[in-house]
């Protein structure tokens, strides 16, 4: 997956936009539905960003912040609670 912010146009850094408790969602959406979402974004007066794409490469890229082995996140993420609780 390849992330690019700059479409945000945002002063703030990337781990802040990544990581802050302002509200929003990321969606992935295949590219036969992007147009029909677009349209239901505008209607309900939404705004709608473009941050990324997804790849085969098992890689997260945010361009010009950080890149991640995705498998290696993955286990983080899943034995996370296992090594703080010691499980």
């Amino acid at each position: 997956m390849t992330v690019d912010l700059s479409s945000l146009s945002s002063d703030l850094s990337a781990e802040n936009i990544l990581f802050s408790e302002t509200g929003g969602f990321v969606l992935s959406v295949g590219a036969p539905h992007a147009t029909a979402l677009r349209t239901l974004a505008q209607k309900q007066e939404l705004s709608l960003f473009e941050i990324g794409k997804t790849t085969a490469t098992p890689l997260l890229d945010i361009k010009d912040a950080a890149s991640f082995d995705m498998p290696i996140l993955h286990d983080i993420w899943k034995n996370v609670l296992s090594g703080i609780l010691d499980i």
